[in-house]
C-alpha cells in the first residue's frame, strides 16, 4: 500500500526520480526490490547493497563468521585467516 502511494506521489512530481530499496531484514541495507518515490516508504532504504536481505546479520561490513556464508557481503565465503580474524 505504501509503495503504491509513493509511486502515485512520484508520478505527480515529474522531477522526482529517487529509487528506494526494500530492507526486508531491517539491517539498513536494501535488496533488489525497488520503488520510485520522492520520499522513502516505510521499510525502504536508499541502497541495494545487501547480499542476503533475509538475514539481518548479513550485510556489507558485517562480522564474518566461519559458517559457510558470506556474512559481510565481500563476495568471499568465510574470508577468515587461521586466527579467526577477517582477512578483507
Amino acid at each position: 500500500m505504501f509503495a503504491l502511494l509513493a509511486l502515485l506521489a512520484c508520478a505527480s512530481t515529474p522531477d522526482c526520480q529517487d529509487l528506494w530499496y526494500l530492507d526486508f531484514d531491517d539491517d539498513g541495507y536494501g535488496g533488489e526490490m525497488a520503488v520510485e518515490a520522492c520520499v522513502a516508504p516505510a521499510g525502504f532504504v536508499a541502497n541495494d547493497l545487501d547480499c542476503d536481505d533475509t538475514d539481518s546479520l548479513t550485510f556489507p561490513g558485517g562480522d564474518e563468521v566461519d559458517n559457510g556464508l558470506d556474512d559481510d557481503c565481500s563476495g568471499i565465503v568465510d574470508d577468515l585467516d587461521w586466527s579467526g580474524k577477517q582477512t578483507t
